[in-house]
Parts: structure tokens; C-alpha cells; sequence
């Protein structure tokens, strides 16, 4: 009898498995016109904010918004409490791009859009580069700034902190920070209220890396920015030969190794595409090393796994919610600020029942359950041979991604690639006032508003006190965001 009744007990523990992880997420899209009609052309290179309510993508369509009736790539922000889609890769005086604009990046409360463009008329004088959109105070600012005030010969790989303070990107460029002479691609962080730049992947001696390094993404208050690196020397200890991800500590000055084992096996392959916690303390990346966990990691594939650095413990999180490990490679790791979720795609058949090609998976850290994010709707598996790509999550476990499948909602029947999301709930919150930034960053608007009249009236005197003013601003709304 007691075998008997676990046997059923098993039955119904597995049932509630398949249950739990595979529950229809009634998929729905972002990149949508006026009137929800679809997207004539691909959209891209997604990001989501900490509390899932802002969505912001690239793409090229000419039909999603009246003022943007050109071929170029756009950056856009769907507002989901609103319902809105805003332009995003525009002036300060609201006019469109006139280049191309993509791989947009978005602050933890949606205020803040960073992204690349090659446009020359949204900073004045300024052309291809990292360029910051501020939605709060109306204002686009360059930010790829060389040492003697001009603009970087390259700059890609755009991220941004938390508060939106500062922006971490990639760059050959040599005049960026004084000193560069390793003609290596470099990671940089840019202060945006203090106007200054510096170089991230360098040793914890602060000594030039001796190769080159990718991927860059900041917490939220810009203390800690973690990078992948082919370079040899940014640790004592590095002589596997493969790609590593490091973290910057800007507090202490120090630049560690987290694509380690225990306290500090190093990895046996290559290990990229980092994401970090809003605190700084977890690392979420992809890794084909298979010592990072023991003896336990025997599938021969690539594996997404969290580093805690205080702990110095790595854990792999691309497994199926009843255990064991993946049958497939996993890649592609988003982190949602709070740690909690870890969202990746697979080419697994064992990590979800029923689902056996490339989708979008999340992993809860807290209950230890996967679960299928990009089903087909109606739910199971989409019959299309189009796999999703670039999965970002936020703390809400809202999940967002790119893909050309056409069975994911309803009706699609652009054949393009479109922004899919999860519409759960949203709400996490940020962790400031809001309500007193939205006000000071008015003020700041409007008095930007009168130092141009100023200027044009030619009264330097008026425009030199009203600039002084923006300034204590941005002052009180720098404390209050990093407070």
C-alpha cells in the first residue's frame, strides 16, 4: 500500500511539474502600430525595465508612429501601463534621427534610454556615437566623449545603470582615458552628471588589459561593471586561455574574476555574455567550462550559471525544474535586477515537457523551477523554424524577446521579426522618490528652455545664471537617485 501511494504521490508531483512549467503566457507584442496593426519591418535588441512596465527595441519599420516614415533602424519604448509607444532616437528639440539608431538599453525606472546611432543631428556636431535620451527632461546628450571634448572613432555594446547615471559601452577608440595605448577593444563608463569617463577593463593593479574585452553591463548605482575578456593579465591568476567575465569593483578599485568554481577554480573553456544583479553581488553568464560546479556538470554543453561573489558560490540555473542538467546548450542569459529570475535560450528537449526546439526559458532562483517563456499560442510548441533570440527579464519575471515565429500570438502575418513579451503583472518599484525627479527634471526642462532664449537674445550674463541653477539641480536630482 505505501508503494502504491508513492507512486501516485510521484505521478502527482510530476503532473504539477508539467503544470507549473508550462502554463500558457498568452504572449503579446510590442511592436505595434496605431490601431495595433503590425510592423512592416523587423524590430530587435530588446530591453525591459526593473518592474517590466517599459519595453524598448529597435527597428526598422516605417508604419509604427506618423513621425517616422523612413527605412532606418529607430529606437523605440512602449509604455505598457500607457499603452503608448514612444520615439525614442530623437533631439532635444524632439526631432527624428536622421541615421540609423538600434541597441537601445533602459534604466531600472524607464526614464533613462541609452543607445548607438549614426545619426548627425541629435547633438550638435556629434555623429555616430552613444547617445543618452533623458524621457523625463526632453534632452539627448552624447556621451561617447573623447579626453579633449570630440567623439570616439568607435563605441558599441551600450548598458546603463540602474539609476541611469551612468553608461558602460565598448570602444577601440585610444582617446577615451588618458594612457590607452593597448589597441584593444576596452570597456568605459561614463559618469553622465559628472561628465567624466573611464576605463573599466583594467587590471586590479590598474594596469592596460593585454587584449581584448566585450558584453559590458553596470549595476544599479554604477559601483560594480561586469565585462567578458580574452585578456591574461586582469587577474593574477589567469592561465586557461579562454574568455573570462570579470567585474569591476569601482568602490575598492579591484577587478575580479567570477567565471570561476568554488572560491576561485578557473574555468576550462570560454565563458561570456554577463549580466548583473541591481547590488552588484550576483554575475549571471554563459560558460562551455564544465568544472564550475564539480563534478555534476557532465552534458558537454554551454550552460548559464550564477556567480555570488560574496558567498564565492556558482550555481547553474539551466536545468529542468525536477532536476538534472540540460541535454542541449543554453546561451543568451538575462538576470533580472533582483537575482531572482534568469531568463536564457535553449535547444534543450529535457527542460520543459514538450518542448524539444530552440525557445526562451526563466529560471525562478527562489523555487527552483523552469519554465517555457516563448510557446505558440494556444499553447505547446511552435511549429516555426525561426528560434527567438535576445530574452530579457525584469523583477517581476516578465520576460521579453525577439523572433520571426508567427504562431506566438493570434494573428501575425508580417514575417518579419517582432518583440514578444509576457504581459504579467509589473510593479517591483524603484527604489527613490519619483515623484521628485519627475519635478526637478521639468524644472530643469524648462529652464534649458530659457538659456536658449537667453543665448539667442545674446544675454550671456542671464544664460550663465540659469545654467547655474540646472546645475544645483541636477545636483538634488543626483542625490536623490543615488541616496
Amino acid at each position: 500500500m505505501n508503494s502504491v501511494r508513492t507512486i501516485l504521490a510521484q505521478i502527482f508531483l510530476g503532473l504539477l511539474i508539467t503544470l507549473f512549467s508550462t502554463t500558457n503566457h498568452a504572449l503579446e507584442r510590442a511592436n505595434l502600430g496605431p490601431g495595433g496593426v503590425e510592423a512592416n519591418d523587423e524590430a530587435l535588441h530588446v530591453d525591459i525595465s526593473a518592474d517590466g512596465r517599459f519595453i524598448v527595441f529597435d527597428s526598422s519599420a516605417t508604419n509604427l508612429l506618423p513621425e517616422d516614415s523612413d527605412t532606418n533602424d529607430d529606437v523605440y519604448l512602449l509604455d505598457r501601463q500607457t499603452g503608448e509607444l514612444e520615439l525614442i532616437s530623437v533631439n532635444s528639440d524632439e526631432m527624428k534621427g536622421n541615421g540609423t539608431s538600434d541597441r537601445p538599453a533602459v534604466s531600472d525606472d524607464g526614464n533613462y534610454v541609452v543607445f548607438a546611432s549614426g545619426s548627425t543631428n541629435l547633438v550638435a556636431g556629434r555623429t555616430s556615437g552613444i547617445y543618452l535620451r533623458n524621457r523625463l527632461a526632453g534632452t539627448t546628450e552624447f556621451i561617447s566623449v573623447t579626453t579633449t571634448g570630440g567623439q570616439a572613432s568607435s563605441a558599441t555594446d551600450t548598458a546603463i545603470s540602474g539609476n541611469g547615471m551612468f553608461v558602460a559601452f565598448r570602444s577601440f577608440s585610444s582617446n577615451l582615458v588618458d594612457g590607452d595605448t593597448n589597441g584593444k577593444t576596452d570597456i568605459f563608463l561614463r559618469d553622465v552628471m559628472a561628465g567624466t569617463t573611464e576605463r573599466i577593463s583594467i587590471s586590479h593593479a590598474e594596469l592596460e588589459s593585454d587584449d581584448h574585452s566585450y558584453d559590458p553591463c553596470v549595476s544599479y548605482d554604477g559601483s560594480y561593471v561586469a565585462f567578458e575578456s580574452e585578456a591574461t593579465n586582469l587577474v593574477d591568476d589567469d592561465f586557461n586561455g579562454d574568455r573570462d567575465v570579470f567585474v569591476r569593483d569601482r568602490i575598492l578599485n579591484d577587478t575580479i574574476r567570477v567565471s570561476v568554481g568554488g572560491v576561485n577554480t578557473e574555468g576550462n573553456n570560454d565563458s561570456t555574455t554577463p549580466t548583473i544583479s541591481s547590488d552588484g553581488k550576483l554575475v549571471a553568464f554563459n560558460s562551455y567550462a564544465d568544472n564550475l560546479i564539480g563534478a555534476a556538470d557532465t552534458n558537454v554543453r554551454g550552460d548559464i550559471f550564477v556567480r555570488d561573489i560574496n558567498a564565492m558560490t556558482t550555481e547553474r540555473v539551466s536545468v529542468p525544474t525536477g532536476g538534472g542538467e540540460a541535454n542541449g546548450s543554453c546561451y543568451s542569459p538575462s538576470m533580472s535586477p533582483s537575482g531572482k529570475y534568469v531568463a536564457f535560450f535553449s535547444d534543450s528537449s529535457n527542460l520543459v515537457n514538450g518542448f524539444s526546439l530552440g525557445e526562451i526559458y526563466v529560471h525562478n532562483r527562489v523555487t527552483n523551477e523552469t519554465t517555457i517563456v516563448s510557446e505558440k499560442f494556444g499553447g505547446g510548441e511552435t511549429t516555426s523554424i525561426y528560434e527567438p533570440e535576445e530574452p530579457v527579464v525584469g523583477n517581476d519575471g516578465t520576460v521579453a524577446f525577439s523572433s520571426e515565429a508567427d504562431d506566438l500570438v493570434e494573428t501575425d502575418t508580417n514575417m518579419v521579426y517582432d518583440v514578444f513579451y509576457d504581459p504579467g503583472s509589473f510593479g517591483m518599484g524603484v527604489p527613490y522618490d519619483q515623484g521628485a525627479v519627475i519635478q526637478l527634471s521639468r524644472k530643469i526642462k524648462k529652464l534649458k528652455k530659457r538659456i536658449k532664449q537667453a543665448k539667442r537674445k545674446k544675454k550671456s550674463a542671464r544664460a550663465k545664471r540659469l545654467n547655474k541653477k540646472v546645475r544645483k539641480l541636477k545636483r538634488r536630482v543626483r542625490r536623490i537617485i543615488i541616496a
